[in-house]
């Protein structure tokens, strides 16, 4: 019997640990080009030097900080593996993630939700479109999505592969759920894929069909509608921590970037609670000076 390579043992152990399929396929990518980079140079004797000329390499192929990043970490997560099953140090272990510059999410207003929503006539894509919106799931977590996952009477859909192989409950919309089913007087109600063959892109590329013919606007994927979901939750005033644990970050900084896209809330809450706001406009209405000296252009 062959015996399995470094890698090979490793995303068998990530197996029998039952993460996802995606992050399954993400570390087989990952070590796949990593060993072809290598060339003959065995894994085990790679060098802290080898992984920085590597992630030289990709930089300059024009990949994304965030990519090289998310590589990198695959890396570390390999020979952590490796250092404790045979005690060899990690070549990786004090490389430092590349610096990531993240662009603030592309958000549709509540208005152009409503349309988009309402632009399905099949009930197959309209229940992606309001599952989506109402969840904030990725994607891909809908790609994986069960009927069973589903409790149509409480309004909640049970993540069981999120990000990080973590797990989470969401809460449906009654537009959502009156939309799964409809849907379901189609598909049946057996168990299995709610959407069976609609992959990650499949789902994104039926956003973007329906957003180019409802909005006019292009390059409108999945993730646009769980940026919308978190920016519109911080609109009506959910707190940061609520929406954190709906969308299944492993921290407030992530969530913390939705304040970004909406310099109105931030406006509102700060008008009703700082104690200096609205001080200029109350002033006037009493006819309040301010008690300033006019400073002459001479003494500046």
């Amino acid at each position: 019997m062959k015996k399995q390579s470094l890698p090979e043992q490793f995303l068998g152990e990530l197996a029998v640990r039952g993460c996802s399929p995606h992050t399954f396929n993400a570390y087989e990518i990952i070590l796949r080009k990593w060993t072809e980079y290598l060339g003959k140079k065995p894994l085990k004797q790679a060098t802290p030097q080898d992984i920085k000329n590597w992630m030289v390499v990709l930089h300059d192929s024009g990949l994304k900080a965030a990519t090289v990043a998310h590589r990198l970490v695959g890396l570390k997560s390999f020979y952590q593996w490796l250092d404790e099953s045979t005690g060899l140090p990690s070549p990786a272990r004090h490389i430092r993630q590349p610096k990531v510059v993240y662009k603030l999410p592309t958000v549709l207003s509540q208005q152009e939700c409503d349309w988009l929503l309402a632009s399905p006539t099949n009930p197959r894509d309209k229940a992606i479109l309001n599952i989506l919106y109402s969840t904030g799931c990725r994607r891909a977590e809908l790609s994986d999505a069960r009927l069973e996952d589903f409790n149509l009477e409480r309004r909640t859909f049970f993540i069981r592969h999120g990000k990080g192989d973590k797990q989470r409950m969401t809460i449906l919309s009654e537009l959502a759920v009156d939309a799964i089913k409809k849907w379901l007087e189609i598909r049946g109600i057996q168990p299995g894929l709610l959407f069976n063959g609609f992959s990650g892109d499949r789902i994104s590329r039926t956003v973007a069909r329906y957003a180019r013919g409802s909005l006019g606007k292009k390059n409108i994927a999945a993730h646009c509608l769980r940026h919308s979901f978190a920016t519109h939750l911080i609109e009506g005033g959910a707190d940061l921590e609520t929406i954190r644990v709906l969308m299944g970050h492993a921290n407030l900084n992530t969530t913390s970037i939705y304040l970004h896209t909406s310099p109105e809330h931030l406006l509102k809450v700060y008008d009703q609670n700082h104690p200096h706001a609205g001080i200029t406009t109350a002033r006037n209405h009493a006819g309040i000076k301010p008690c300033f000296h006019e400073v002459s252009k001479t003494s500046i």
